[in-house]
């Protein structure tokens, strides 16, 4: 129990792990209390100066191991542990601090153990060009340390309690705070109080959790806690890094008189780092047995509609260059489905529709999709959808048809959305555009049918493994 909670609390409690030289101690019958005080600077590129102070008061038997932990290695290695440990949780919400530096007091008497850090936080608040939006984004009641640790296996209480003091350029408007939040289950609770004095914003915030806390309980505390965010304008700034994932696919469906040609090409593009972890997974789980866990799903897929594979392959290609990851599928069918006959049906909003948003986008999204119908000889299309272009302050969604000829139709379709987008702009979008269009055409007996999504979808699906994360 002292292990995990030296890993998982508080940055005072890592120094016994990382140094070593003691036993890892067991907890007394008081709380963890602990108090943490912030102060940030807030500058127009982004920056922030920080003065970080933190005040550990129990329980009394691991802060007294924790005090004979640093006199032990000496103040100058515990010190630097501390920034070091610092410097990767701010890494771990984003954030990169910089020209760090620390003082600890406290180590060598009967009182609290006292740290303090200073240094300058480089990408403290992002700046949005979508709408000239600041933004700043606390973890005002610890979700990143209470998500990496499980309260109720642990049988202890822990006090945490917060100070924050972010002064804003002076010139800044300040557009929204928000509103104070407070929730109480059991014996726990958590709390934040909200001031404004001029350009600075002081929070206050209190976590009580019992050591009879239940999962329940947290649900209670946490459930309608939304992202704390703070939103000014003023100056304009750069944006600061981030992704855009960009994405390809074209397929050819072409129809014969006793089979039926898919041909898919998949093309992963960006951000670079996640194509990188897609082929080092290929490389790692090997080809084959990622190419048969995709045959086997969509095997299933066209079975559960009563499609017979007659010959297919799927290829990896540049997963050991700097190229784009690019996967290839190649499928010849017979006894479609007649569920939807003679009906292409696609989703013109490439299947962003329901993506997750909350507040604002912070990706980017570029996307394109081209599909191309061929039917045989004696065949023509009877239906075609009209184009579709649907803009929201230069983010938008479109797709292009072709009518080749009475046998070649081609859907280009692309989204292309913009970092910061602010989610109700991003939904009224999506609402503009239809849910499904439909692509009909007249056969022969003997030909297949294409039945829509449910076939495309269940091609373009690949495992988990090559799923974005997020």
């Amino acid at each position: 129990m002292g292990e995990i909670l030296m890993k998982k609390v508080g940055v005072l409690l890592l120094i016994v792990l990382a140094f070593g030289a003691i036993a890892v101690p067991s907890f007394g019958a008081d709380a963890y209390s602990e108090k943490v005080e912030q102060k940030y600077t807030v500058h127009w590129d982004g920056s922030a100066d920080l003065k970080f102070i933190t005040t550990l008061y129990g329980p009394s038997d691991m802060l007294n191991s924790t005090k004979e932990g640093i006199l032990k290695v000496g103040l100058e290695n515990a010190t630097e542990m501390l920034v070091n440990q610092r410097v990767q949780l701010f890494s771990q919400l984003g954030m990169n601090l910089a020209n760090a530096s620390g003082t600890v007091k406290g180590y060598d008497s009967d009182g609290p153990l006292i740290t303090e850090i200073t240094g300058k936080v480089l990408d403290f608040a992002k700046y949005y060009s979508y709408d000239g939006i600041w933004e700043i984004e606390l973890d005002v009641l610890r979700t990143l340390q209470i998500s990496q640790v499980d309260l109720t296996s642990l049988n202890r209480t822990f006090d945490f309690e917060d100070h924050y003091s972010i002064v804003l350029p002076e010139d800044a408007e300040i557009v929204s705070i928000p509103s104070d939040y407070s929730r109480e289950s059991g014996k726990s609770y958590v709390s934040i109080n909200v001031d404004v004095h001029g350009n600075e914003i002081i929070v206050d915030a209190r976590m009580h959790f019992d050591e009879n806390i239940t999962k329940d309980d947290l649900q209670k505390l946490y459930s309608d806690f939304q992202p704390f965010i703070i939103q000014y304008r003023g100056r304009p700034g750069q944006e600061g890094n981030y992704s855009v994932w960009s994405s390809k696919t074209e397929t050819n469906i072409t129809i014969g008189k006793e089979e039926t040609v898919i041909d898919t090409l998949m093309e992963y593009i960006a951000p670079e780092d996640y194509v990188n972890y897609l082929k080092l997974m290929v490389m790692y789980q090997g080809e084959d047995a990622i190419i048969q866990s995709i045959y086997q799903n969509n095997l299933l897929a066209f079975q559960q509609q009563g499609i017979s594979v007659k010959d297919w392959s799927i290829k990896f290609e540049n997963v050991n260059s700097t190229a784009p990851l690019r996967l290839r599928f190649h499928w010849v069918l017979a006894n479609y489905t007649k569920a939807n006959n003679n009906t292409y049906v696609h989703d013109p909003s490439l299947g962003l529709r329901d993506v997750s948003v909350k507040g604002r986008l912070t990706d980017g999204i570029n996307q394109t999709t081209t599909i191309r119908i061929i039917l045989p000889e004696g065949s023509k299309f009877t239906q075609i959808p009209d184009d579709i272009h649907v803009e929201a302050n230069g983010s938008q969604i479109t797709m292009k048809v072709t009518k080749v000829s009475d046998k070649e139709v081609v859907l280009e379709s692309s989204a292309y959305v913009r970092y910061g987008m602010l989610a109700r702009d991003y939904f009224a979008m999506m609402e503009k555009v239809p849910e499904r269009v439909e692509v009909k055409y007249n056969v022969e007996e003997k030909t297949g049918s294409t039945c829509g999504p449910a076939f495309l979808v269940g091609l373009a699906v690949v495992p988990l493994l090559l799923r974005r994360r997020k």
